[in-house]
């Protein structure tokens, strides 16, 4: 090829490459345009719509009819209702934000649900949550049971099940072909009233493992008083993870009628036991398991000694004894754990 076919072709390159990168940059200003007309559209929805909206969430006053029939408006709604849901405190003023989403916004998000893109669903689905829109609960419950959901559709719709205590929640979350972990039970379950709540302890021995580990720690967040009986049942009966998880919730709770059953766990062959038991030593207060205390603040395992030296320091006398310790103790790491719960209680 001559010298200069060789510099033709080249400018034919150079030209078409020149004319794609002007297409790309002109649609890019174009749509940029576009998306600014927009967002303009959305701020000025959000002007005229925010003072009555406050007016009504606050006080109760009569909306005038509002048509939100455009995106732009939808939008500008949706926006302001997602403000003041983070930050409405009292029940009325939440009351009154669901009765406009319900009014407004409720077809919005019903077409969402039955939406092809997963991101559009989802959002339908935070916004349900977020706006406690309980006239949608028959559409998130398909959502639910459908087999098409993805495990991220499924926990979030579960999650709202739970806000609106759904009596349809346990049939479902007693399932064992549901793909949840622990995390996302104790997330729906931690969301329930008493009664609903409840329903799960009434099921809990035919219930598949992970949920009842979940039920054992919300009892265990949650630190329900109430459950005690149920969960000391379930510590005697149980072994393995279920028996720690059991002595976890009991730990949290912070109380037993008799300790004698408990005790014996400071000689425990788990080192995750003796350690809980500690816990649940210090959250007695009785003074009769200092000296029990005392001697685990020697245990093999740096976090039982951690949580010895814990509970001691709640007790009155907590210095006192930790104090003796590094007075008096042969072992230089039972020592070093009484000195360092010292300096976090001077600090304190």
């Amino acid at each position: 090829m001559r010298l200069d076919q060789e510099l033709f072709v080249l400018a034919a390159a150079a030209l078409s490459i020149t004319g794609i990168l002007t297409v790309i940059l002109v649609y890019l200003v174009i749509r940029k345009a576009f998306e600014i007309t927009a967002r303009r559209k959305v701020e000025d929805w959000k002007q005229k719509l925010n003072l009555p909206l406050f007016s009504f969430l606050y006080e109760g006053k009569q909306l005038e009819e509002a048509a939100l029939a455009d995106r732009a408006s939808l939008l500008a709604a949706e926006e302001l209702l997602g403000h003041y849901a983070d930050i409405l405190e009292g029940e009325q003023e939440k009351e009154n934000l669901s009765f406009f989403a319900e009014s407004y916004l409720r077809g919005h998000y019903a077409k969402g649900l039955q939406s092809r893109k997963w991101s559009t669903r989802i959002n339908s689905l935070y916004h349900i949550e977020d706006f406690h829109l309980k006239s949608l609960e028959g559409e998130v419950l398909r959502i639910a049971e459908s087999g098409g959901s993805s495990t991220s559709e499924k926990v979030q719709a579960f999650k709202i099940l739970a806000d609106f205590q759904s009596e349809n929640l346990f049939m479902l979350l007693d399932s064992r072909s549901l793909p949840f972990s622990e995390f996302d039970l104790r997330n729906i379950l931690i969301r329930l009233d008493d009664k609903g709540f409840g329903r799960f302890v009434e099921g809990f021995r035919t219930s598949p493992e992970r949920l009842q580990f979940a039920v054992l720690d919300v009892i265990a967040v949650n630190k329900q008083l109430g459950y005690l009986r149920f969960v000391e049942e379930v510590f005697m009966s149980e072994a393995g993870e279920m028996r720690l998880r059991a002595l976890k919730a009991l730990a949290s709770i912070g109380y037993t009628e008799d300790i004698a059953p408990y005790e014996e766990l400071a000689e425990s062959s788990s080192w995750q036991e003796r350690m809980l038991a500690a816990k649940l030593f210090g959250s007695l207060k009785d003074e009769g398991l200092l000296p029990r205390l005392a001697e685990m603040l020697h245990d093999s395992s740096w976090y039982v000694r951690s949580q010895a030296g814990q509970s001691i320091l709640a007790f009155s006398k907590g210095k006192e004894i930790l104090q003796k310790v590094i007075d008096s103790s042969h072992d230089p790491y039972a020592r070093d754990m009484a000195w360092e719960w010292m300096q976090k209680g001077e600090r304190h």
